[in-house]
């Protein structure tokens, strides 16, 4: 049996109001609901229908979040980045956010690319003055 949080257990209340089928595991479920324009929004804690809702269009940014440990992020971020050389162009790098815990001894660094050729887009192109790696995190 999954365990019961609040997502599951409002998924389920609202499966059975959508006249949605409960058959399979969590995810099928949320699949299902999201098939039907119903979407979890964790800020408000409830299952909400958005289906009358228009789609924007998509942005044509690739983002990418890299989540390491400590000592290998900033090797992890130079390795995407490298990756993508010729391919995208890095328009944006944020800074390293530690993780809550307790996973605090992990990073997150978002960046940000656009498709297309760009050979000069480097890891360097966007560092900030002063290098957000150099900041310690307890």
């Amino acid at each position: 049996m999954p365990k019961m949080t609040a997502k599951y257990s409002g998924a389920r209340q609202t499966a059975l109001h959508e006249n949605i089928s409960l058959n399979g595991d969590q995810e099928a479920l949320y699949k299902r609901l999201n098939e039907s324009g119903i979407w979890w929004d964790s800020k408000a804690g409830q299952w909400v229908k958005f289906s009358s809702v228009p789609a924007d269009e998509p942005t044509p940014k690739i983002m990418v979040r890299i989540w390491a440990a400590e000592g290998q992020i900033k090797e992890a971020v130079d390795n995407v980045v490298r990756g993508l050389r010729g391919k995208c162009k890095l328009i944006n790098r944020s800074d390293p956010y530690p993780c809550r815990p307790p996973k605090q001894k992990e990073i997150r660094v978002y960046l940000e690319f656009l498709p297309g050729d760009d050979s000069k887009s480097s890891f360097d192109e966007i560092v900030r003055d002063n290098d957000p790696f150099a900041v310690e995190v307890e």
